[in-house]
């Protein structure tokens, strides 16, 4: 650890105000960034912040499991990037970029991707999203499960076929079957008017394809979907 504090080059650290007030039906959200550069590493990522929901425990779940993750992601980062070593062409760094995209802050639910991107050398780095779901009524985070009824499995599965058999351009080229498996039921985030489902890179096609997604209108859903859940279908 002393070796890399005696290393750094730059240290930033900055706050911003996504919103100044929470939406109807929304958390009022605070993005925080920071990061450092070292002569072989560059480190940059943003995390969020939730309040303005009455339930100041919640917040502080919410806002604690972010930032550590965030720092867990990083020391897993260091230690790779220790590990490239040789891997890295003179002049060049090993690099993690953490990002969040809010897909939907209204209607009680709040739904961001994290996404990673890390190099540790080669040809190109790796990307990964990390999604987080939450229903700021019931105060949880989601899974598919708690959204829908027994046998919600192969309704999202059929609806998945049909669109891929609707676009077989966009869905071309896909060594696997798209189908709901378990990792699955954190791997989606939510849209104003949908439930979108995703694979990461790699897990369906190769790398120049990244996220192969399949949009899933809740008007569709709406069937399969739990009372209490039925607000999105509106």
């Amino acid at each position: 650890m002393h070796t890399v504090v005696s290393r750094l080059i730059i240290i930033f650290t900055a706050v911003s105000v996504l919103c100044s007030c929470a939406p109807a039906g929304g958390a009022q959200l605070r993005m925080t960034e920071s990061g450092y550069t070292t002569e072989t590493t560059e480190i940059k990522t943003q995390g969020f912040e939730i309040s303005g929901i009455d339930n100041e425990s919640f917040c502080g779940e919410v806002n604690t499991s972010v930032a550590r993750d965030i720092d867990g992601a990083v020391v897993s980062f260091e230690t790779m990037a220790q590990e490239a070593g040789d891997n890295i062409r003179m002049g060049n760094r090993c690099i993690l970029n953490i990002t969040q995209e809010v897909r939907c802050n209204e209607n009680d639910i709040l739904s961001v991707i994290e996404e990673h991107y890390v190099y540790t050398g080669g040809a190109h780095g790796s990307y990964m999203r990390y999604p987080r779901n939450y229903d700021l009524l019931q105060r949880k985070q989601i899974h598919l499960s708690d959204m829908f009824n027994e046998g919600y499995v192969e309704t999202l599965n059929r609806m998945i076929r049909e669109r891929e058999e609707a676009d077989t351009e966009r869905y071309s080229e896909l060594w696997d079957k798209p189908e709901i498996r378990p990792e699955h039921e954190t791997n989606f985030y939510i849209n104003r008017d949908a439930l979108v489902i995703f694979f990461q890179p790699y897990e369906l096609s190769y790398y120049a394809k990244g996220y192969i997604e399949f949009e899933l209108p809740f008007s569709e859903l709406s069937g399969a979907m739990k009372e209490e859940y039925r607000r999105l279908c509106l």
